[in-house]
């Protein structure tokens, strides 16, 4: 019976001397992403949502991860979470299992408008990334007839369609619009339509990398300068800005310190992102992520008079705001929700541009 006994606690000793190490190990690995385990239990969990599926689009997040930044927070953990393919923009964060968002300025203020309780806090593209996009001979005027391919009437791609037609002085009733989900190169490049909407930063790159050249069509020469809607921005749950504040600033700095090493080292940026996105480490999709992040490069921030583009990076500004309020009611996707009340300008600084 001794023997079993002292069996036993040999046992149980083992288990857990095992259990210790595991929760030591545990606190090194934390610790090793610039994180003091001592401090952990005392910071707040924070979830960021990013949509859908990994992609090089969210290169600052996962550099802010990847170089242990977002670990080195005093106030907060904060963690990564992609949205399911079936949840909806801002699901998650009405229901708490995120906190912060990724998603664009003008997504955001049309869901507060509908009574989602979501303030942007800092903006990520200063320039808004949509454009119309044509074959290189393409007559680059918007015109009336024109057979335009749109995923669908709803997000950032029909918000600009709306602007730029406004701006031409046409409807949606003046054009063919043809719902092509997210064929935009192929229903282009078959001639299935003249022309599509979407990303400067993805769609137009991944045309040129197929050797279809495309150009801009656009209701006036250099109309983009006087955007009207806001670009991809973070959100976060109205509550957070007051109770986690202190949290909040630490991370929007963080992310903006992304944001410089990306337009520094663009190549190393997207290495970073190897371990986030499947199928990043093949020559041929690293070359396609480093193309799309570095067009990517030029929305984030523009140089000021003084050179340094790094003066812009995530502030708000405030004049396209108002702009952004004054369209979206006037074509009747809002009922006139104030813009202040969908954004704040306490944690990245405002400017007031002229777009």
């Amino acid at each position: 019976m001794s023997d079993i006994l002292a069996r036993m606690r040999r046992v149980m000793f083992g288990a857990v001397t095992v259990a210790l190490l595991s929760t030591l190990t545990a606190c090194t690995d934390e610790a090793g992403q610039g994180t003091a385990s001592s401090t952990s239990t005392t910071r707040t969990t924070l979830t960021v949502g990013l949509t859908y599926q990994p992609d090089i689009q969210f290169a600052p997040f996962y550099v802010a991860d990847a170089l242990g930044w977002a670990g080195e927070a005093e106030h907060a953990i904060f963690q990564l979470r992609h949205h399911g393919m079936s949840e909806s923009l801002f699901g998650a964060l009405e229901v708490g299992t995120e906190d912060l968002v990724v998603a664009g300025g003008d997504e955001m203020y049309l869901a507060r408008g509908e009574g989602v309780a979501v303030t942007a806090v800092m903006t990520m593209y200063q320039t808004y990334p949509v454009m119309i996009i044509g074959p290189a001979d393409a007559d680059p005027q918007l015109r009336a007839g024109l057979r335009i391919g749109i995923p669908g009437p709803y997000g950032e791609n029909w918000y600009y369609l709306l602007a730029e037609l406004a701006m031409a002085g046409l409807t949606p009733a003046d054009v063919e619009i043809v719902n092509i989900g997210y064929t935009q190169q192929a229903a282009l490049m078959t001639g299935r339509v003249d022309a599509v909407v979407g990303f400067v930063n993805n769609d137009v790159v991944r045309l040129e990398r197929a050797g279809f050249p495309t150009r801009p069509i656009e209701a006036l020469p250099m109309a983009r300068r006087w955007q009207m809607l806001v670009g991809a921005s973070v959100g976060v749950r109205d509550d957070l800005v007051t109770t986690s504040a202190q949290a909040l600033q630490e991370y929007v700095d963080i992310i903006k310190r992304a944001l410089e090493y990306i337009i520094e080292d663009p190549e190393r940026a997207v290495d970073l992102c190897v371990q986030y996105i499947p199928g990043l480490d093949q020559p041929e999709n690293h070359q396609a992520a480093l193309d799309t992040l570095t067009a990517t490069i030029s929305l984030y921030g523009q140089v000021t008079d003084s050179g340094n583009v790094y003066d812009v990076l995530g502030t708000m500004d405030t004049g396209l705001w108002a702009r952004q309020e004054q369209f979206l009611t006037e074509v009747g996707l809002t009922a006139g929700t104030p813009a202040e009340a969908a954004y704040t300008t306490v944690f990245a600084g405002e400017r007031n541009g002229d777009g």
